[in-house]
């Protein structure tokens, strides 16, 4: 033990106060130094992992009057929900940029299909 070879055998109060803050000083050294440590590893952990970004940017469809057919608020929540429940995931780790409407993208047979049902 250094502080033994320091102080002696016999320690007074002071002494053992003195003993007991610079120990304490460095089991307190330690761990921040261990924190930084862990920190420094998460930044490498995380950063080869890349969010799964589903960028969606909205463009106003506009009918022949001029006024919005849908509210683009809820069109977005609706788009936001969707998309957040196909890729199982919260709504905040996606982020949408652009929402575009695309022609129908459905077969003759399944919007017969659609049709029929609907009568």
């Amino acid at each position: 033990m250094i502080f033994l070879a320091m102080y002696g055998n016999v320690v007074n109060f002071k002494e053992a106060i003195f003993i007991s803050l610079f120990a304490m000083l460095i089991v307190f050294l330690v761990l921040l130094i261990l924190s930084f440590m862990i920190d420094f590893t998460a930044l490498f952990i995380n950063k080869n992992k890349q969010k799964n970004v589903t960028q969606v940017k909205i463009i106003k469809d506009e009918n022949k009057n001029g006024n919005n057919i849908i509210n683009d608020t809820s069109l977005v929540a609706i788009i936001a929900a969707s998309i957040a429940s196909m890729i199982n995931t919260d709504m905040d780790n996606i982020k949408i940029t652009k929402i575009k409407r695309v022609g129908n993208t459905n077969s003759m047979w399944s919007e017969k299909g659609l049709l029929d049902n609907i009568n």
